[in-house]
């Protein structure tokens, strides 16, 4: 697979036949994590269901930046929320979590003055993943 690095019109029309926003896949092109694919084999295609009319992938694990970390930090509601859903899940202390916010998206969390020590802090941010996704599948 190849990585796409600027919009074209055959991505603008397959991002629009998509239901994605052409514009915000653009800008989002760069982010850490962000990426779009472009399959260059039949079994690629295959693999990831699309078709040799519109070969891509959109590769976006945590949502556009505009619908993650930095909307949520908006809304105390939201954070406290999630601090306290992840102390349910994971019998941490919601005092105790620090979550933090990066412009390409990115949520990390800490607690005290570092990492979560004694945690599994993958599945924590996997948690804090979802969570987020099906926030915005609500809003």
């Amino acid at each position: 697979m190849k990585t796409i690095n600027e919009m074209n019109e055959k991505i603008r029309e397959f991002a629009e036949l998509s239901g994605l926003d052409a514009a915000k896949l653009e800008k989002n092109l760069g982010y850490s994590g962000f990426e779009i694919l472009e399959c260059e084999t039949l079994e690629e295609m295959e693999e990831n269901g699309v078709d040799e009319n519109y070969p891509y992938v959109v590769k976006n694990p945590f949502g556009y930046p505009e619908k993650s970390m930095r909307a949520i930090s908006d809304d105390f509601d939201l954070i406290i929320e999630l601090k306290n859903d992840i102390a349910k899940e994971f019998s941490i202390p919601s005092d105790n979590l620090h979550l933090v916010g990066y412009d390409d998206g990115m949520v990390e969390i800490e607690a005290g003055d570092g990492d979560i020590y004694g945690y599994d802090e993958g599945a924590v941010n996997e948690f804090i993943e979802e969570w987020m996704n099906h926030t915005y599948e609500i809003l």
